[in-house]
C-alpha cells in the first residue's frame, strides 16, 4: 500500500480521488464546461468546434461545427477598406488557430447551449432536438436576426434566470402581470412546415414526440444571456434572442484605455451588473523593451441595473411579444422558402419540356430560336401544328410525361395553397395581433416610457404586415387561375397530341379543337401569360407584380388583374421595418444604466496573469470576485539561466514557501457606510487575502492555475505541482475576515472609486478538502449541483471526479474492506 502523507495541525490529509468516468478526448480540447443538471460535458476543441459527452456512459453524442458568419451589414459600412483586409486575415488567423468558437455556457436548466464565436454571433443550441449540432430550428432566424452581433470577438457568456413569481394579488410584495392574450385567441401553428426540417419551438423531432407542441417555458420567469467582448463591449438578451441592452464599459467607465471584458453576469435580482475586465495600463514614456511594453490591470466595474428589477414584468411581456413576432416572421420566411421550391419544381419542369419545340423546329428546318407560345397559338387557333411541333408531340411529349406534368403544377399549387392557407395566414394574423399590443404597451407611458417604444415605428410595421396580408389573398388568387389556366391547357394539348398522332397516315387535317369562348380565350391566356413568365413565381421574387390573379374564365371588367408588392417584397418590407422596432429598446436602456462602482486592484497586489473567477450571484447579499496571486510565477524558457544567478535564494524560497494568495473582493449594493459616518455610497467593496499554506502538506512549490466558485461557501482551486502533479482543493472564502475597502474621493455623484492596494489583510485560508489528482492538470469545471466536478490533463484525458463527502460509517466501511484485504494477502 501507498504511505500516507502526514496530516497538519488541523488533520488535514489528501484524499483519494473518487473517479466516476474517465476517458481519452479525441482531439486537443481548450475548455470544458459540465451541465448544471444532467450529465453531459461540453469540450471545447482546438480546431473549434464543440463536442458534447455523456459522462456516465463516455459516449459521444453530438458534434457542434464551427459556424462561418459573414460580417455584419453596419460593419461592412463602418469600417475601411484596410480596416476590411485587416478583418478578413485576423478571422482566418482565428478560423486557423481554432477560435471560430470563443466561449460556451449551459442555460441554467440544462436544456440549452449557447455558444460564443470569434465573429461576434452567439447561436442557441437545443438538448432537447434530435440533432443539436445545428442551431435551434425552431428559433433559427432569432439569433442571427432579433440579436445584434457583437463586432469583436466574443470572450464570455453567462445565463441568468430572473424569476417574477408574484405573490396572492393583495399580498406583500404584489406585481401585476400582464397576460399573453394570444393564446385565448389563436391556435398553435402547425409544428412542421411541408418539404422543410423547420419546427415549431419546443417541438420534438423524432419518435413519439414528434409533432408535439409542448408549452413555451416563458411564463414566469425572464432568461437573460450576458455576452461581452475583447473590445468592452456587453450585451444582454432576453431568452438569448432580443437584444434589450448593449453597453460600452469603455465608454460608461470613461476609460481612455483598451480594455476586453474577462467576465460578466448580471445578479439574479436584475439589478447589479458586475464586469470583471483587463485595462490596459499604457507603458511609460522611454521605457523600451525593458519598460515591458503594455500591461493589463484587473478591474471590477458594477453597473446599476435597476430597470430591469423595477420593470421586470414590463420586460418580460416586451421580450414575450417580441421573440414571437420574430419566431413568426421566421416560420413565414420558411413557409415562403418551401413554397417557391415546391412550385419553381414543377414549373420548371414543364418549362423544360416545351423549351424542346425550338429543338425540334431546328432539327427540321424551321426558323431558329422559334417561339414556343408562338407555336402553341398558332396550333390553337389553326388547328394546323407546325413540322417541328408535330415531331415534339409525336417523340418528345409522350402521354405518360404529359400526365406527369399535369399531375406536378396539380399537386404544387394544391400545396402551396394548403401552406398559404394553414401556415402563412395564421403567422401574419398573429403578427398583426401581436403588433397591436405591442402599440398598446407603447401608450402605457408609465411603464414603457423608458423603453421608448415608438408608435409611428410600429404602425409602419403594422401597415407592412397588413400589406403583406392582402398580397397574400392576390397570391391565392393567381394560384387558382394559373391552376384553372393550366388544367384547361394540358386538356387542350392532351387532345391535340391525340389529334396528331392519330391522323399521321392521313392528309386531312384534323379537326379544331371544340371549347368554349370562355375556354378558347383562356387556354390562349395560360399561353402568354403562364408559359412566358411565371406569374406565380413572380410572387416569390422580390419586386412587384402585375398582371398575376385575373380569372381567365371571367371577362368581366371589375375583377382587375393583381398588382403591388410580391410576397417576397412584402415580408422584406416586415423585417425592415420590424429591424427598427426591436433596435430601439436596446439603445433607450442603455441609458438608464449607470456605472456604480470601479475596483482598481494593484498590480503588487495580483499581477495581470488571468487566473481570476467572477461569481455574479448574490450570497447573503454579497457578490464575489477571486483574484490568484501566485509567489513564484512558472518556470519559462529562461528557467537554466535563472537556476545559475539565484540558485541559493531559490533553494531558500523552496524551503519558506508561503504558498499563493486568492484576493476575493466582494461587493454590495449600499446607500451609507457604517464605518465612515456620513459618507453615502451606492457600493460597498470589502477585500481579504486567503493565503493557501499548505507546506505541511505539499512541501513543494506550488502554484494555482485554476479557480471557480464551487458554491456559496467554497472555492475550487487546481493546485499545480513542479512534478506535473495536482492536487484539486476547496477553499472556504465566505467567512473570512474581510476589511472595507476605503472609497475614494468621487468625482461624480452616481460613480464610487476604490482602489485595492497593499496592505489588504493577509489570513490562512480554510482549505476543507484536497484531493490527490496525480496528474498535470490543464482545466477545470465543476457541477456543484451534482457535487462533481471534471478535470483535464495534458494527455487530453478527462476525469469526472465526485465531490460529495462521504459519511463516518462509510469510512469505516472502507477501512474494514481494506483490513480485510490486508489480511488476505498476508
Amino acid at each position: 500500500m501507498e504511505e500516507k502523507v502526514e496530516s497538519n495541525e488541523e488533520g488535514l490529509t489528501p484524499e483519494e480521488v473518487q473517479v466516476i468516468e474517465e476517458f481519452q478526448a479525441p482531439c486537443r480540447v481548450r475548455n470544458l464546461l459540465w451541465c448544471p443538471t444532467m450529465d453531459l460535458l461540453l469540450l471545447l476543441a482546438k480546431t473549434g468546434d464543440v463536442l458534447v459527452y455523456r459522462i456516465s456512459s463516455t459516449q459521444r453524442i453530438a458534434v457542434i461545427k464551427a459556424k462561418a458568419f459573414a460580417p455584419t451589414e453596419s460593419k461592412s459600412k463602418r469600417e475601411s477598406e484596410s480596416k476590411k483586409k485587416e478583418t478578413k486575415k485576423k478571422k482566418n488567423n482565428n478560423a486557423a488557430n481554432g477560435e471560430a468558437i470563443t466561449c460556451m455556457t449551459w442555460k441554467h436548466d440544462g436544456t440549452q447551449i449557447a455558444l460564443a464565436h470569434a465573429s461576434g454571433h452567439v447561436t442557441l443550441h437545443d438538448i432537447v432536438a434530435s440533432d443539436i449540432s445545428e442551431p435551434s430550428l425552431a428559433r433559427a432566424g432569432e439569433a442571427l436576426t432579433l440579436a445584434q452581433p457583437h463586432m469583436a470577438s466574443l470572450t464570455c457568456l453567462q445565463w441568468v434566470s430572473a424569476q417574477s413569481r408574484p405573490p396572492e394579488r393583495g399580498g406583500k410584495g404584489f406585481e401585476f402581470r400582464i397576460e399573453d392574450r394570444s393564446i385565448a385567441h389563436f391556435e398553435p401553428l402547425p409544428s412542421t412546415v411541408e418539404g422543410t426540417s423547420f419546427s415549431a419551438f419546443g417541438a420534438r423531432e423524432g419518435g413519439e414526440e414528434r409533432g408535439k407542441v409542448e408549452k413555451r417555458p416563458y411564463r414566469d420567469k425572464v432568461d437573460y444571456l450576458v455576452s461581452g467582448d475583447e473590445e468592452g463591449h456587453i450585451q444582454i438578451r432576453a431568452f438569448g434572442k432580443l437584444t434589450i441592452l448593449q453597453l460600452d464599459v469603455k465608454k460608461a467607465a470613461k476609460l481612455k484605455s483598451k480594455i476586453r471584458i474577462f467576465s460578466a453576469g448580471l445578479s439574479l435580482d436584475s439589478q447589479t451588473l458586475s464586469v470583471l475586465a483587463l485595462v490596459e495600463k499604457p507603458a511609460k514614456k522611454g521605457g523600451g523593451e525593458k519598460g515591458g511594453g503594455h500591461s493589463s490591470l484587473p478591474q471590477l466595474l458594477t453597473f446599476d441595473t435597476s430597470i430591469f428589477g423595477t420593470r421586470r414584468e414590463e420586460f418580460r411581456a416586451l421580450s414575450v411579444h417580441m421573440c414571437e413576432i420574430n419566431y413568426l416572421i421566421s416560420y413565414a420566411h420558411t413557409c415562403l422558402t418551401s413554397m417557391r421550391s415546391r412550385w419553381t419544381s414543377a414549373y420548371q419542369a414543364v418549362n423544360r419540356r416545351l423549351k424542346l419545340v425550338t429543338q425540334a423546329i431546328e432539327d427540321h428546318g424551321g426558323e431558329p430560336n422559334a417561339r414556343v407560345e408562338v407555336e402553341l397559338l398558332h396550333l390553337l387557333v389553326t388547328g394546323m401544328p407546325s413540322k417541328g411541333l408535330e415531331v415534339f408531340l409525336i417523340e418528345y411529349l409522350s402521354l405518360n410525361r404529359l400526365l406527369d406534368l399535369r399531375r406536378g403544377i396539380e399537386r404544387a399549387g394544391a400545396a402551396v395553397l394548403q401552406m398559404a392557407q394553414a401556415n402563412l395566414h395564421p403567422a401574419l394574423e398573429q403578427i398583426i395581433f401581436r403588433l397591436g399590443e405591442l402599440t398598446g404597451l407603447a401608450r402605457w407611458l408609465s411603464s414603457y416610457g423608458d423603453m421608448e417604444m415608438k408608435s409611428v415605428t410600429l404602425a409602419k410595421a403594422s401597415r407592412a404586415a397588413e400589406m403583406a396580408m392582402t398580397t397574400l389573398e392576390g397570391f391565392r388568387r393567381a394560384v387558382m387561375n394559373s391552376q384553372k389556366g393550366f388544367s384547361l391547357f394540358f386538356t387542350w394539348l392532351t387532345d391535340a397530341r391525340g389529334r396528331v398522332t392519330g391522323n399521321e397516315e392521313k392528309d386531312i387535317p384534323p379537326p379544331p379543337f371544340s371549347a368554349s369562348p370562355q375556354g378558347f380565350l383562356a387556354i390562349a391566356m395560360c399561353i402568354q401569360r403562364n408559359l412566358t413568365k411565371d406569374t406565380v413565381g413572380a410572387f416569390f421574387k422580390r419586386g412587384s407584380v402585375e398582371g398575376g390573379g385575373k380569372d381567365p374564365m371571367k371577362s368581366s371588367e371589375k375583377e382587375k388583374p393583381w398588382r403591388g408588392p410580391s410576397l417576397e417584397q412584402a415580408f422584406m418590407n416586415i423585417r425592415k421595418t420590424w429591424r427598427l422596432v426591436i433596435d430601439t429598446p436596446a439603445e433607450a436602456v442603455s441609458n438608464h444604466v449607470t456605472l456604480r462602482a470601479v475596483v482598481r486592484i494593484d498590480s503588487s497586489v495580483v499581477p495581470s496573469n488571468g487566473v481570476m473567477a467572477l461569481n455574479s450571484h448574490i450570497v447573503d447579499g454579497y457578490e464575489y470576485a477571486a483574484f490568484v496571486r501566485n509567489e513564484r510565477p512558472e518556470r519559462e524558457a529562461s528557467a537554466g539561466e535563472l537556476k545559475r544567478k539565484n540558485k541559493s535564494r531559490r533553494n531558500s524560497a523552496d524551503k519558506g514557501n508561503k504558498g499563493p494568495v486568492i484576493l476575493i473582493v466582494r461587493t454590495s449594493k449600499e446607500r451609507r457606510l457604517k464605518d465612515y459616518p456620513g459618507m453615502l455610497a451606492s457600493q460597498r467593496v470589502d477585500a481579504v487575502g486567503l493565503r493557501v499554506c499548505l507546506e505541511d502538506i505539499l512541501p513543494q512549490s506550488y502554484q494555482i492555475t485554476s479557480v471557480s466558485f464551487y458554491d456559496a461557501t467554497h472555492l475550487a482551486a487546481i493546485l499545480k505541482l513542479e512534478e506535473k502533479t495536482s492536487y484539486l482543493a476547496l477553499i472556504k472564502y465566505h467567512n473570512a475576515g474581510y476589511k472595507l475597502i476605503s472609497p475614494k474621493e468621487r468625482g461624480n455623484s452616481k460613480t464610487v472609486e476604490f482602489d485595492v492596494n497593499p496592505g489588504i489583510p493577509e489570513e490562512p485560508a480554510e482549505v476543507s478538502r484536497i484531493i490527490e489528482l496525480k496528474r498535470d492538470t490543464l482545466g477545470l469545471t465543476v457541477c456543484s449541483g451534482r457535487s462533481s466536478a471534471a478535470v483535464l490533463d495534458s494527455k487530453m484525458k478527462v476525469l469526472a471526479v465526485d465531490l460529495a463527502e462521504m459519511d463516518e460509517d462509510e469510512d469505516e466501511d472502507e477501512e474494514d474492506d481494506a483490513a480485510e484485504e490486508e489480511g488476505v494477502e498476508d
